[in-house]
């Protein structure tokens, strides 16, 4: 991994009609890159990924309104990263992706 990637927590929203960025609250959980992330009526979901040691299959639910992260079921296989994130129908979607070893991944669920 380069060393140069610095993995942050931080979340932050922007209006396009005037043009400027707002922080919102960060991510409760441990700060990651290459993660899988979807949107369902309005919400936000976030999961998977990994820092510079560890790997994550946990997911995460935002909601915009009242700027607030909830728990949410885990990815239901070993943790993984750059992994591939989409809604459709009211439903999320994850898979692919890379396992701890460096795998390449193909499934979806």
């Amino acid at each position: 991994m380069d060393p140069s990637l610095n993995p942050l927590n931080e979340v932050w929203e922007f209006n396009m009609d005037e043009q400027i960025w707002t922080q919102k609250n960060s991510f409760p959980f441990a700060a990651r890159w290459a993660t899988a992330s979807f949107i369902i009526n309005g919400q936000i979901y976030v999961g998977t990924g990994r820092d510079t040691i560890d790997y994550f299959n946990d997911f995460w639910r935002y909601n915009p309104t009242t700027d607030s992260w909830a728990e949410v079921a885990s990815f239901p296989l070993a943790p993984r990263f750059e992994t591939v994130g989409f809604s459709l129908y009211d439903k999320g979607y994850c898979g692919l992706g890379k396992d701890s070893f460096e795998n390449l991944q193909e499934d979806i669920w």
